[in-house]
């Protein structure tokens, strides 16, 4: 249930952010790009405890999707033989800007959107895979500044604030995140193909059943936090 639903807001996602600036069906805003992933997904809860962990340090490999504002991304990583992670996100916004001029070399803005992530993680012994989804919403600032009509880097920075819970218990409870973006964009390198060379750094906090508000009421024996480095390459189609 958790897994459709996360499923069904990322196509959300996908469908508002693109849709923000009418820009589905326009020629040269869809990237699709190789991605290398750094993950390292560490147990937050009680060190004493003697459950399973489902930590996970170790690279991670995909395919993103990325526009003026949706960033996608699949990966999957092997960190030995019985070890895996899989790893879905979309984080997409619509961009309140504050340029004088809708041709000016650099506009600011304030990108307000949501970021759904799904991960999945199974471990040696025998255990049920660690199943987590997420949904949460926020708002930071970003900027854009065009080098000509052909060549752009954007860069962007949010927080987010939501909700998350895993297959392995009924109880829902509290993530942040912070998010930064880095992006460089070439159109029309060859034909209308275009190049994209991009950069995601990501932090999230997992408190599946609140545990770090209610630490004496609640087990947190499924508490994790994350970091996340993703280098992305492609093209722009």
């Amino acid at each position: 249930m958790q897994r459709g639903i996360g499923t069904l807001a990322m196509i959300g996602i996908w469908l508002w952010a693109s849709s923000a600036h009418g820009q589905i069906l326009r020629r040269g805003y869809h990237g699709f790009a190789a991605s290398y992933t750094v993950i390292d997904f560490d147990f937050a809860g009680d060190e004493n405890a003697s459950f399973a962990r489902y930590d996970y340090q170790g690279p991670a490999f995909g395919i993103s999707y990325a526009t003026s504002n949706l960033r996608g991304l699949v990966a999957f990583g092997r960190a030995d033989t019985d070890r895996s992670l899989v790893d879905i996100s979309v984080s997409g916004w619509a961009l309140l800007e504050f340029s004088e001029s809708a041709v000016a070399a650099t506009q600011l803005g304030v990108p307000i959107g949501i970021l759904v992530g799904w991960r999945r993680v199974t471990v040696p012994g025998g255990f049920e895979p660690y199943g987590v989804s997420s949904i949460a919403a926020g708002a930071g600032g970003s900027l854009q500044h065009n080098f000509n009509a052909v060549s752009r880097v954007s860069l962007r920075a949010s927080p987010f604030l939501g909700i998350t819970g895993s297959a392995l218990t009924d109880q829902v409870g509290f993530s942040w995140m912070a998010e930064g973006d880095a992006q460089l964009e070439f159109d029309e390198i060859t034909g209308d193909v275009g190049l994209l060379i991009g950069y995601t750094l990501r932090y999230q906090v997992w408190n599946v059943n609140g545990s770090s508000t209610f630490t004496s009421a609640v087990d947190n024996s499924l508490d994790y936090n994350g970091l996340m480095h993703v280098f992305r390459a492609g093209l722009k189609f």
